[in-house]
């Protein structure tokens, strides 16, 4: 077929498919746009359009198959890998869909802040540790003033034992939250006192506890902590009134049941410490 026919035919068959599309008749202008690909296999405005279809389709298998197609013809643009990463994950391919973000951040490194949010957000929910804070840590630096992915980026790095820049996060997460709403900060004291409960510092546990109750006093994990911490310090009465309190507001917890047994035997309260052992079985 000549070239300028070909050409005239791709454009009929292209206008064909687009009016039918604008119309709704979405499986009409897929048959259509299947035309212009039988003439011209790499249509990238065809393939574009058939890829949108599918995708309010919600045929993720095969919107996914069409972006791979656009890739192929245009290795080089970064926004359809975006749409590439976006249908793989709704599909269940979420390795995919990390590699084609991360394709197209390395095509264009100023990708938007939700780009990297969502990346994190996919590698967090992957178990992906490493890979994860690395991400949290670029959303962090793109956008400093989110308590919320601080928290996020600190949980991350106390499971994986690195407590001091957990801390430097939630100490963040903390000031920024301060002058946001600072009723919603006391989160951020119960972590902070977990780890410095962790680190041994066990004075500065008490005061973030303390702090976490002074905003909010039916706080269950801040009397739990605050236990913790004057049990650490050999307060062993002021532990019990804490764990009371905890057990009050959370009755029949098991794990409260048990730190109390611990700190009456560590008071040789033994036949109280079995008691409070019977309870948390039972609980």
């Amino acid at each position: 077929m000549p070239t300028s026919k070909k050409a005239a035919l791709v454009e009929e068959n292209l206008n064909s498919a687009n009016q039918l599309k604008e119309e709704g008749k979405l499986d009409e202008a897929l048959s259509q746009y299947e035309e212009v690909l039988k003439v011209a296999p790499n249509n990238v405005p065809a393939l574009r359009q058939i890829a949108d279809i599918y995708e309010t389709q919600e045929n993720w298998a095969q919107a996914a198959s069409t972006y791979q197609k656009i890739v192929s013809a245009r290795p080089e643009n970064a926004s359809t890998y975006l749409k590439l990463a976006k249908v793989l994950k709704e599909d269940g391919d979420v390795d995919g869909s990390v590699s084609a973000y991360k394709k197209a951040i390395a095509l264009n490194p100023e990708q938007p802040f939700r780009i990297y949010l969502n990346v994190a957000k996919t590698l967090g929910e992957q178990d992906r540790s490493n890979e994860a804070i690395e991400a949290y840590r670029k959303v962090v630096e793109l956008d400093p003033s989110k308590a919320k992915l601080q928290g996020q980026l600190g949980d991350l790095l106390q499971k994986q034992g690195n407590l001091d820049e957990a801390t430097a996060c939630f100490e963040k997460a903390l000031a920024v939250q301060q002058e946001a709403n600072p009723e919603s900060t006391t989160r951020y004291h119960v972590k902070l006192g977990a780890i410095h409960l962790k680190q041994g510092r066990v004075d500065e546990a008490i005061s973030s506890y303390q702090q976490a109750l002074a905003i909010k006093p039916d706080l269950t994990s801040a009397y739990k902590g605050l236990g913790d911490a004057f049990g650490q310090k050999g307060l062993y009465d002021n532990a019990i009134g804490c764990y009371e309190k905890a057990n009050e507001l959370k009755p029949d917890s098991a794990g409260l049941f048990r730190a109390m047994g611990d700190v009456m035997l560590r008071q040789g309260r033994d036949a109280e410490a079995i008691g409070y052992y019977r309870q948390a079985i039972a609980a």
